[in-house]
């Protein structure tokens, strides 16, 4: 792969250049060396792509966790399902939790039954349980959830996270240690300095969910 254009850095073990330093945040510029350049605003999605604060308010909000399709990562899977991190999702209107596990079967915790009738009167007051709903893959993770997400918590994988950035999401990042060469480091480091994302540290998620959630859980695109 040729070297990164100036203003650009790219990810060991991928094709994406990131930009660096870039005075347009409301913008997101990716490349890669099979494709022609391309700029992707967050007009570039759905208008219906991210929640509004109205619709959140009366129906909950969902969060999206994937480890993504190319290596499994128990750990951010069962970090997902602690209390400590239920507890803060459900703190900051989060009603319902979609967890992509890949080949990782996890132990989903037990939720007390309830009717479908009650579950959606409490879906419509802004107060029902927390719904976890686990899936290993899906062959269109980004339209099919990423899009309708007004949370996502992803591995650090270069894919996962642009995907995120292109749909505008507000994206809380997970280096996965146990991943040989420590690429996805500079990925993280690089993206959280400018304010793209919120580095999630195992164990310790429901700090990320406060931070980005603290100013309204706008991201550097919408607030540009």
């Amino acid at each position: 792969m040729p070297p990164a254009p100036p203003g650009f850095y790219n990810p060991p073990g991928t094709n994406y250049y990131i930009p660096i330093g870039t005075t347009e945040p409301s913008k997101t510029t990716i490349t890669s060396d099979s494709a022609p350049a391309a700029t992707v605003t967050s007009a570039d999605a759905p208008a219906d792509s991210t929640t509004k604060p109205e619709e959140s308010l009366k129906s909950g909000k969902t969060v999206l966790v994937t480890v993504g399709a190319t290596a499994p990562f128990p750990a951010l899977t069962d970090s997902a399902l602690t209390p400590t991190f239920l507890s803060a999702l459900s703190s900051h209107g989060f009603t319902r939790l979609q967890l992509q596990h890949g080949t990782y079967i996890p132990s989903i915790p037990t939720i007390p039954a309830i009717t479908k009738a009650e579950a959606e009167a409490e879906e419509e007051q802004g107060n029902g349980k927390m719904k976890i709903e686990p899936f290993d893959f899906d062959a269109d993770l980004a339209l099919n959830y990423i899009a309708k997400a007004d949370l996502v918590v992803t591995h650090a994988g270069a894919g996962s996270v642009l995907e995120c950035l292109r749909w505008d999401k507000r994206t809380i990042v997970v280096e996965n240690t146990s991943l040989m060469g420590g690429h996805q480091r500079e990925l993280v480091e690089e993206l959280e300095r400018q304010g793209y994302v919120i580095e999630g540290k195992l164990g310790k998620l429901e700090e990320a969910v406060d931070k980005i959630m603290k100013d309204g859980g706008t991201t550097k695109m919408q607030r540009g």
